[in-house]
């Protein structure tokens, strides 16, 4: 009696994927370096949500990578629209 009963906590939220827009400058090392910080980056939060990098210039080139997984954090979103501007982060809830 005057036991309180805490509900068990909500399922998880489902997997989300991340779709960054990284467009071309016109500097191949300026951009490279983008793409390897994003990457590091999302790669460092451990988690199910999905990552896809589109690389857009002349032409749009997708590079998705389905072996590795982030964690949609409002941290990890900030420091991505840092690098990229808030236009060019989508997330899309599955």
């Amino acid at each position: 009696p005057g036991s309180e009963v805490t509900p068990p906590p909500g399922p998880p939220a489902p997997p989300a994927t991340l779709v960054i827009t990284l467009k071309r400058s016109g500097d191949n090392s300026s951009d490279f370096q983008k793409l390897a910080r994003l990457h590091k980056m999302l790669r460092r939060e451990r988690g199910a949500d999905q990552f896809v990098v589109v690389l857009e210039g002349d032409q749009k080139v997708e590079l998705a990578f389905p072996n590795e997984t982030t964690q949609c954090t409002y941290d990890l979103r900030q420091q991505i629209t840092a690098i990229v501007g808030p236009e060019n982060l989508r997330v899309i809830q599955q």
